[in-house]
């Protein structure tokens, strides 16, 4: 197995440890003339701006600012042909897709009473391109969104975004793009085109949908301005207990053999692999948060914004993998009973029978907040094992062209040769009822168990067929499948196998390094193997097309392998098209009649004020603003951090806050009886942390 291969292996614990493949772009040879830096000199002061929202929008998606006048593509470079195979065009770019914080229903848990009621973290698109430097044909756009999934709606409205930008966007296609969500469940729903996933958001709000295209948008415009030629290398690493297999008793069924393996030189980017649920925040808070690969994120770009080895705008993107099975609650799952016993190890349930108190623990379980710390703990595992990867791997170059191909598959009744010779046939798109049981992250709101294959059909639980999307890329020797859907650790592996052994066969590359990023484009649920599905835990009872779905999924893939090989094969047959419900779907939320302030209060006013001064550690209000050059109307500094939020708590400041002065500002809309919305700021007074 290539070294870059996420690989799973047992320990006594029975904790999985999973191998990290890292993508690392440095900037290489004095081209900047291509590179639109100018356009993005202050490429981190989307925080600093502070658009007035409407409706409880406190997404900061106001610098969509399309106000380019550029003539050329910077990606394409009108010296020639670059001699050196290793050379690519490459540019990162990262925006705010916050969306509305307040009275939406959060997207992952399926719980109704998961109504958002403020903010922990902002959630970002990370988009990463890279390019042939003398053909714009050979291109790709790799999306990591702080989202549950990809989705057909999301990326068809990034799609219409980036050709509305001009022709300078047009090589930006459904062929190159792939969009792929770290799998958070604690950021605002209702922007699913399915209405499966819209029922407990009480249907599909707009506004929600905007905030994540518009952002991913200009992530890809960030990224597309400061392209430069760069190289890309690949490196990978164990990072210990930073999951858990959640179903390890579907895991066990699958064969014991399969089991037992396992230019200036200044860095602009990294993109990494690794599977871990976006369930530390728990079920029952009502923040929006990145979860833990939003947290990864944060620090690792923290640390690149104070190393002078990195570029400005240095971008860390935190994929999802196959993370069907894992669970970052790495203490393993108890009954919340009132026994603390372990849930029953074949179908999670406890003493009465059911599944509903049975609940998986994170690193710091039994602090009261909501799974915070250990949310901070599992990013911070992560962080660090990426930054291991950065300071001391030995990284594998990338050579070789950039490709892609994108089509439309009907799994429904789709047709596989599977590995003994017999043929086998897909079932129509259908749930089955251990899916309702939900998970040891989550448990269903139902009176359903896990491990129940007999158990008789409910129509209720049944979706129509659509046409799923199958995507992948390559650059070079690294191919990466872009799943659809929640792949298991046993499914990924047999995945990636399968390209691997397809790709070197076909001397597409002497040694191919396959990854495998999701849930991305078009939400399918699950991907569970044969032998976990017929044991019908949550994963493979949401494994939509049967038993075969993997080697459906393994056998396309395969045949539309050849269109990422050097040999030209012509246009690839699109497919049939699943439905775009952007337009149908309708929506039971309601919007905001009006504000009201308290009587004899304006909205902006500061209720409680700050003291003059603080240290590290004191109880107070978290930091916002810092002054610059000791100037109050001059250029401030946003500080925004895991202990930010926008709710009615204090917290304490983290011990790493800089001296100095602080004030605390606020903006928000209002909105009359009569339907105007007017903006208002509040401010504190200052104050100086010592």
């Amino acid at each position: 197995m290539a070294r870059s291969h996420i690989a799973v292996a047992l320990s006594a614990a029975v904790v999985a440890l999973v191998v990290i493949g890292q993508l690392v772009a440095h900037l290489g040879l004095p081209n900047v003339d291509l590179w639109r830096w100018t356009l993005e000199q202050g490429f981190h002061d989307h925080d600093h701006d502070h658009d007035h929202n409407h409706n409880h929008n406190h997404n900061h998606n106001h610098d969509h600012d399309h106000d380019h006048d550029i003539q050329q593509d910077p990606l394409i470079s009108d010296r020639g042909p670059v001699a050196d195979a290793s050379q690519y065009l490459i540019g990162v770019g990262k925006a705010d897709i916050t969306g509305p914080v307040v009275e939406l229903n959060l997207m992952g848990y399926a719980n109704t009473s998961q109504v958002g009621t403020g903010l922990r973290q902002r959630l970002y698109s990370r988009a990463f391109v890279v390019g042939s430097p003398h053909d714009p044909r050979e291109r790709i756009v790799y999306m990591v969104l702080d989202t549950q999934s990809g989705d057909t709606a999301i990326r068809n409205g990034i799609l219409d975004g980036l050709q509305a930008l001009g022709p300078e966007y047009a090589v930006y296609t459904k062929d190159n793009v792939a969009v792929t969500g770290t799998h958070s469940h604690s950021g605002p729903g209702a922007w699913l085109n399915y209405l499966l996933p819209q029922i407990t958001s009480l249907g599909f709000d707009k506004q929600s949908y905007r905030a994540i295209v518009d952002g991913a948008v200009l992530s890809v415009q960030r990224a597309h301005q400061n392209a430069a030629l760069g190289t890309v290398g690949v490196g990978s690493a164990d990072i210990a207990d930073a999951n858990i297999n959640r179903s390890l008793f579907a895991y066990l069924a699958n064969p014991a053999a399969e089991r037992a393996r396992s230019s200036d030189a200044k860095a602009m980017g990294i993109l990494t692999w690794f599977a871990v649920h976006g369930t530390s925040m728990l079920g029952n808070q009502t923040l929006i948060t990145g979860d833990n690969k939003g947290v990864a994120a944060y620090l690792f770009e923290e640390d690149a914004a104070a190393d002078e080895n990195m570029a400005e705008g240095f971008v860390a993107g935190f994929s999802q993998a196959n993370v069907g099975d894992t669970s970052p609650n790495v203490l393993g799952a108890y009954c919340e009973d009132g026994t603390n016993q372990q849930c029953r190890f074949n179908d999670s349930t406890c003493a009465n029978g059911k599944s509903q108190d049975c609940h998986g623990r994170g690193p710091y379980f039994g602090l009261n907040d909501g799974g915070a710390r250990s949310c901070y703990e599992m990013g911070r595992r992560q962080a660090e094992g990426a930054r291991s990867i950065f300071d001391t791997a030995s990284f594998t170059s990338i050579t070789g062209s950039v490709r892609s191909f994108h089509t439309y598959v009907d799994f429904s009744n789709y047709t596989v040769q599977l590995s003994n010779g017999s043929v086998a046939t897909t079932c129509p798109a259908a749930m089955g009822n251990s899916f309702a049981a939900g998970t040891t992250d989550g448990p269903g709101a139902f009176d359903f168990v896990q491990n129940d294959p007999g158990a008789p059909s409910n129509p209720f639980w049944n979706v129509f067929p659509k046409p799923v999307l199958l995507n992948a890329m390559r650059i070079g020797q690294l191919i990466i499948i872009v799943a659809p859907g929640e792949a298991t650790t046993m499914s990924g592996r047999r995945w990636r196998e399968a390209v691997h052994a397809a790709a070197k066969t076909s001397r597409m590359a002497s040694e191919p390094i396959v990854v495998l990023g999701g849930p991305a484009n078009t939400y399918a649920h699950y991907i569970a193997t044969a032998e976990e599905y017929a044991i019908q835990r949550y994963e493979g009872a949401s494994t939509l097309y049967g038993q075969h779905t993997l080697a459906a999924f393994i056998n396309a893939t395969l045949t539309h392998l050849p269109y990422l090989s050097d040999t030209k094969h012509g246009a690839i047959p699109p497919g049939p098209s699943p439905p775009d419900n952007r337009d149908k779907s309708i929506s039971l939320i309601r919007g905001v009649v009006y504000d009201g302030a308290p009587f004899g209060s304006s909205f902006g006013a500061v209720k409680t004020d700050v003291d003059p001064t603080y240290h590290p550690g004191d109880t107070s209000y978290a930091s916002i603003e810092r002054f610059v050059d000791g100037s109050l109307t001059g250029t401030s500094e946003v500080v925004v951090s895991w202990d930010t939020l926008f709710s009615t708590r204090r917290l304490r400041p983290s011990s790493g806050s800089g001296s100095g002065r602080y004030r605390i500002r606020y903006f928000g809309d209002a909105k009359s009886v009569g339907g105007t919305i007017s903006a208002f700021e509040g401010r504190s007074g200052e104050f100086r942390i010592l």
